[in-house]
């Protein structure tokens, strides 16, 4: 059975089905990169790569910065880590039982677990916005942190 990763970023439940993983990182060297993107939380040296570290808190609208030390690693998008506050479980995962679903957004649905809905991100759609945000800050030089 599939299994489902549910984070906790922000004090809200995000889940990332287990086959879009690489792996789950702890990292304590992180590199802050002045005049970066705003929501580029810096860079880091793991396992012979440098990875882009993103702040999942931007994408939620929390500006406030996350101390965490805890990192996803996407199996797609294996340069790049998601900060996260943490990992809260790992859960059997059944795609029918998502509700609310929808192709747009970067989240597929919520997906009903024990006593709490979990938003399931979608992450090709995250992907795209992350390169839509790029792409603006570049146009529109909204660059700095």
């Amino acid at each position: 059975m599939a299994k489902l990763i549910v984070l906790k970023v922000n004090n809200k439940f995000i889940g990332i089905p287990s086959k879009e993983v690489m792996e789950i990182v702890e990292v304590q060297d992180v590199h802050q990169s002045p005049f970066s993107f705003p929501f580029i939380v810096g860079t880091t040296f793991w396992r012979g790569a440098i990875l882009t570290i993103v702040s999942m808190s931007y994408f939620l609208g929390d500006l406030e910065e996350s101390k965490s030390s805890v990192y996803v690693r996407l199996a797609k998008f294996d340069n790049l880590l998601l900060e996260v506050d943490s990992v809260e479980r790992i859960i059997d995962y059944n795609e029918l039982k998502i509700v609310e679903r929808k192709e747009e957004g970067i989240y597929t649905g919520l997906y009903p677990s024990q006593d709490i809905f979990i938003s399931i991100l979608n992450v090709s759609n995250f992907c795209a916005l992350l390169e839509e945000e790029t792409i603006s800050v570049i146009r529109y030089g909204r660059a700095g942190r």
